[in-house]
């Protein structure tokens, strides 16, 4: 036996051999496919967006229209109901769904409850037998936390449990070993409870990435992520992105309708058809810095080779926007006058940096 080996006591022994054989993945064990149990459906094409044993991160700026969109998303889980192009599924055996909030006050928690009932078409005055709303706000962190464990290890077929507010199940969003015991607890948590968790988190003010190193943990471990952006010309319109491990699904546009549910545009009655000055300006920012990488500093470029590069961004990037030719031509002009970009030539043979 090794000298090193010999260090370890019989029980360090026993647990490591334990652990060696549990975690051990030999490509001769028999593989079954994770039950997915929320999908989008697009011109035909299915795209995994959520299966049991995952997290799905929901992100976007404040009052951008997270708890509207994961409302639906939980009203789906409930009844398999489609939302525009979202449905949820669970495996028979699976079907409690739990929603922690832990921001609302309860007058407010009683609003988003009730909304995802009607949204699941359930009746209001008695309790669904498959779904728990719990309100944590007066709870500390740490308290919020261990009630979460417990009532995900101590109920039975569960399926899908929804964390309205994940950074306030820490003290310090920003703190890495607080955010990497969170973290843990979560994949520990979907892996050993074969459930699937939507996490709800915030956008740093001025970027596109989830707040903290909270957000940079959640974003890196989780299966999907989803981007909410509210359109700043209209109150009501909303602009989502997908990306994760799988192909994602095209970007699309809805706004919600009298009894605020979710619904598709009215300009947009078929994925991919998007008008690109609706878009939220740090989509147009982010595509610009792409194709001007920070790898070739003082990169110049005229109109007609700026022009396919829009186009191949937006396409291949995880917004997998369509545009024709002139609308990215358009876009050029679009964002000289939006100060996105400067021309140090002339109209007619234009120089393109960035500003």
């Amino acid at each position: 036996m090794d000298a090193k080996v010999q260090n370890y006591t019989e029980k360090q022994i026993d647990t490591f051999n334990q652990y060696r054989e549990k975690t051990r993945f030999k490509v001769t064990d028999p593989l079954q496919e994770t039950p997915v149990c929320i999908e989008v459906e697009q011109k035909g094409k299915v795209f995994k967006i959520g299966t049991l044993g995952n997290i799905l991160l929901v992100q976007a700026k404040g009052k951008a229209g997270k708890t509207y969109f994961t409302s639906a998303l939980t009203a789906s889980l409930l009844t398999f109901k489609q939302f525009v192009f979202f449905r949820g599924f669970l495996p028979e055996d699976k079907r409690k769904v739990i929603y922690f909030d832990t921001e609302q006050g309860t007058e407010d928690a009683r609003t988003i409850q009730n909304r995802i009932y009607k949204m699941a078409g359930l009746p209001i005055d008695k309790e669904a037998k498959n779904f728990e709303y719990y309100c944590l706000r007066g709870l500390s962190a740490s308290d919020r936390c261990d009630l979460i464990e417990y009532i995900i290890y101590n109920t039975q077929n569960l399926g899908a449990a929804i964390i309205d507010g994940v950074r306030d199940l820490i003290n310090d969003f920003n703190d890495t070993g607080q955010s990497f015991i969170m973290i843990n607890k979560l994949m520990t948590w979907t892996e050993e409870r074969r459930i699937h968790i939507i996490t709800i988190l915030h956008q740093n003010p001025n970027d596109e990435k989830a707040r903290g190193h909270l957000g940079t943990e959640l974003t890196n471990k989780a299966e999907f992520i989803i981007s909410i952006n509210r359109n700043k010309m209209d109150d009501s319109y909303r602009t989502l992105e997908g990306y994760g491990r799988r192909k994602s699904f095209i970007p699309f546009n809805y706004t919600l309708d009298a009894n605020e549910f979710p619904v598709l545009s009215t300009d947009e009655r078929e994925a991919g058809k998007i008008d690109p000055y609706k878009l939220d300006h740090q989509i147009h920012k982010n595509t610009l810095s792409i194709i001007y990488s920070p790898d070739k500093p003082g990169l110049v470029h005229s109109l007609r080779s700026l022009q396919p590069l829009i186009k191949i961004t937006f396409k291949k990037a995880s917004t997998r926007y369509e545009f024709s030719d002139i609308q990215c031509r358009d876009l050029v002009h679009y964002y000289l006058q939006q100060n996105l970009l400067k021309n140090s030539g002339t109209p007619e043979k234009m120089k393109l940096t960035l500003p």
